[in-house]
């Protein structure tokens, strides 16, 4: 069974179905998971990682 690709530096959000590839740097929700946006920027504190001490 073939699912979608997820690309590099990509969220997705809580309970998203994704079937079809998706590209770097985005922001994906939904069922059938959609695009929501594509400015990764904004979304930085999703992204970074908590550092180690």
């Amino acid at each position: 069974m073939f699912w979608g690709k997820i690309g590099n530096n990509v969220v997705v959000g809580a309970n998203a179905v994704v079937l079809d590839e998706i590209p770097d740097n985005c922001v994906v929700a939904g069922v059938p998971a959609r695009i929501i946006s594509r400015d990764i920027a904004r979304y930085t504190d999703y992204t970074a990682r908590p550092s180690r001490r």
